[in-house]
């Protein structure tokens, strides 16, 4: 807009404010970010902006032109208005045929959003403590697939390999992901330490398995920095050691440890000391984004292009494009004060989680180095699990309830004592997460249902 026509319009004056403080400030905001694509760093972008920055930038995809004619199979085509405006007209995808990252020359507007989110995300996982990642790859895929991806883009540097072994987290993603890759899995059982909670051991299995099978048979090490307690995460600096030692790739399940200060910081001294290829994450647990994206980070750009150069088709812009506007709705001040919050809030829990099991006469399951997980015994119920359908029909939803001795058979593997991430754990238990966008209420909330549901249950006698 010009601000000459504006004032054969309109008074001058009215003009020159309205120009500068509102037109002019926005577009300041848009150059800023083209210019150095990085979070705001005070204040994030408002709504309006958001808005006029989507519609200006679809502007630049054929299927918006004025005046295009399209006679290919894939043109951008939309028949509900509804959907057009749920993508602010950016409905050509990401990626191309060949390669998820690449650019598209009829996309020119989905390909800068694509650019500016890879460069937004990367930004905020160096001021999450990852200092040294160098590349991310932003992928319209679950964790798990996500991790199908890597293990298929390693195969190409190892075409010997067989298996990969995995430190057991009784999450269903990392194992199927190893057999959907086409591998077999070698299992480190974690061990129970204190008659309480459980850790994975030393590296004497990983020595076992090396000897056994061969260095290049060995596809990678799958470690975890984010599970649900009794587990505690997996010592990431000591694994990639040993795989810098006996070089062998090293893979990490990030999921959710984007959040913890303790993790991300972990992460960064071992890719910069040891060894770590690739971490991934999920969009929706660490961003407080919809379910749909995942992001896979390194510190060696040519293994990302390679995963993103793996990928078959293109893909949807729609977690990418969720990121966007979340990633810049917010500053580097927001997002550094989310986490200080979501720490404190954890200390809180373990508070209020220490006092509600002592009421019940059940213990807390504190877990060494796991600051996203926490648990309580339920060892006084004959029948745990009823406690948590109860939690869910009181709209207390995430907590996890194991039983004891429970056996669980995923693609012909039977895990004995599934759940609590290694065999004959001995209590039955109860695990929340205290995540990004949890509230105090919440945690008062869920003590409060949690208390009254477990006393009833205990004078009925019905479990």
């Amino acid at each position: 807009m010009n601000l000459n026509h504006l004032k054969n319009l309109i008074p001058a004056n009215y003009a020159e404010q309205s120009f500068h403080i509102g037109l002019s400030s926005m577009q300041q905001k848009i150059d800023r970010l083209l210019k150095k694509p990085e979070i705001p760093q005070h204040s994030g972008w408002n709504d309006a902006t958001i808005k006029h920055f989507l519609y200006s930038v679809s502007q630049l995809d054929t299927n918006n032109f004025p005046k295009n004619a399209g006679l290919g199979e894939r043109e951008g085509r939309v028949w509900s208005s509804i959907v057009r405006d749920r993508y602010f007209g950016l409905t050509h995808g990401i990626g191309r045929s060949g390669d998820i990252a690449a650019m598209q020359p009829k996309a020119a507007g989905s390909s800068l959003i694509l650019s500016l989110t890879q460069s937004l995300t990367l930004h905020l996982l160096q001021l999450a403590g990852a200092k040294s990642t160098k590349k991310v790859c932003l992928l319209p895929l679950c964790t798990g697939m996500s991790l199908v991806l890597s293990f298929q883009t390693l195969r190409r540097c190892r075409p010997k390999s067989k298996y990969i072994i995995w430190t057991r987290i009784d999450q269903k993603t990392c194992f199927k992901s190893i057999i959907q890759a086409g591998y077999e899995p070698l299992i480190v059982e974690p061990e129970l330490v204190d008659n309480i909670y459980v850790k994975t051991g030393e590296e004497s299995k990983f020595d076992e398995y090396l000897n056994q099978v061969g260095a290049d048979s060995i596809l990678c090490v799958l470690s975890t920095s984010s599970c649900f307690a009794p587990r505690s995460p997996d010592d990431i600096r000591r694994i990639g050691s040993w795989c810098q030692k006996n070089n062998i790739p090293h893979i990490l399940n990030n999921a959710y440890g984007t959040q913890s200060a303790s993790i991300m910081n972990a992460i960064e001294e071992t890719q910069k000391n040891y060894r770590l290829d690739a971490y991934i994450q999920s969009m929706d647990k660490n961003f407080e984004v919809p379910v749909g994206g995942a992001v896979i980070a390194s510190k060696c750009v040519s293994f990302i292009d390679k995963i993103a150069q793996t990928y078959s088709g293109r893909g949807s812009i729609s977690p990418i494009l969720d990121l966007f506007v979340t990633l810049v709705s917010q500053s580097q001040v927001d997002w550094k004060n989310k986490w200080k919050e979501r720490k404190n809030l954890e200390k809180y829990a373990l508070k209020q989680l220490e006092i509600l099991a002592n009421d019940i006469g059940e213990s807390l399951i504190s877990v060494p180095h796991n600051h996203v997980s926490m648990a309580i015994t339920l060892n006084n119920l004959t029948n745990p699990t009823e406690l948590g359908g109860n939690l869910f029909y009181k709209s207390i939803t995430g907590p996890r309830v194991v039983a004891k001795n429970t056996s669980k058979t995923i693609l012909d593997h039977t895990f004995s004592s599934y759940g609590a991430h290694c065999n004959n754990y001995p209590h039955h238990y109860m695990a929340i997460a205290i995540s990004v966008g949890v509230k105090r209420e919440d945690i008062d909330e869920y003590c409060s249902v949690l208390k009254r549901q477990y006393k009833k249950k205990r004078k009925n006698n019905k479990i």
